[in-house]
């Protein structure tokens, strides 16, 4: 049993280390970078999306020089406030249709500016003196362990045995539910990148110009959610430290009972950085 149990906590260690490099691996990838095929097939619907954007744009242009020559014609015939307000709805429809040409190029911003944000998040993590990287291999004592173990009797070698077990499942936990929110979240951007020209089209008109600007925070959102994912991992490591140096690596029981608890938080930091990413940028 107690060979059983250093297993556990053996694979607790190896499943924390490629958790994190799986994850940073991934959220530290630029869009074009990491499945290069969607994004090549994301900007090609987005060209096709182009089509559409500039039908709306286009009917968005006439509904607006219908509202200003109305609003010419009150400030009566001749007038320079006339050609002014004419020409200002041509600079903003000008200026549209420049973003709608560049939505693509818009969002692989914003995603890359995350990028460099969890970068640099990860570098910190890494020079930082209280911060260095931390592998709970290297405070295992197993010889230590396995000597208490031993001494234990079958039914508190039996309760450790199973608090091994329930502290592995959060972990495990943890790395799966971990991995589908990233990916999804890259799904979820490479939609929002294919069909970016239609929204950010609404820009042209006044009182739809909220679609567009709701569309640009959730895009923000999405690709924050990621920085905060590694900001929840960089965290997590300083709390296993906590786990192992306060209760002593030779109290089996301490530290399972800290690592059980602080990978339930892990996962719930992880569920938790999609509302935290929208409540930051005031998404929908």
């Amino acid at each position: 049993m107690a060979d059983a149990i250093i297993w556990f906590l053996q694979q607790l260690s190896e499943l924390y280390v490629n958790t994190t490099f799986d994850i940073t691996l991934v959220i530290s990838s630029t869009a074009g970078g990491l499945i290069s095929e969607m994004y090549n097939y994301a900007i090609r619907v987005a060209e096709v999306s182009k089509a559409v954007a500039y039908s709306v744009l286009a009917l968005f242009f006439l509904l607006e020089l219908h509202k200003v020559s109305l609003r010419a014609d009150g400030a009566g015939s001749g007038s320079s406030l006339s050609v002014e307000i004419v020409f200002r709805v041509l600079i903003k429809m000008v200026l549209c249709k420049m973003a709608v040409d560049s939505a693509p190029l818009i969002l692989r911003s914003i995603y890359d500016l995350s990028v460099y944000l969890s970068g640099i998040i990860v570098t910190e993590h890494g020079a930082g003196v209280d911060a260095v990287p931390f592998d709970p291999a290297a405070l295992l004592n197993l010889d230590t362990i396995r000597e208490e173990l031993n001494k234990l009797n079958f039914f508190m070698s039996f309760l450790i045995l199973i608090m091994s077990i329930f502290t592995f499942l959060p972990m495990s936990a943890a790395t799966l539910i971990g991995g589908a929110i990233l990916f999804a979240r890259l799904l979820e951007f490479f939609v929002y990148l294919a069909i970016s020209p239609i929204p950010i089209a609404t820009l042209g008109h006044e009182e739809m110009s909220q679609i567009g600007k709701n569309f640009l925070k959730s895009v923000a959102a999405v690709c924050l959610q990621g920085t905060l994912i590694i900001l929840v991992l960089t965290f997590f490591p300083l709390m296993l430290k906590i786990a192992f140096v306060t209760t002593g690596t030779d109290n089996t029981l301490g530290v399972l009972l800290g690592v059980q608890l602080y990978s339930i938080a892990l996962v719930m930091g992880v569920l938790g950085a999609g509302k935290w990413a929208k409540q930051i940028c005031n998404a929908m």
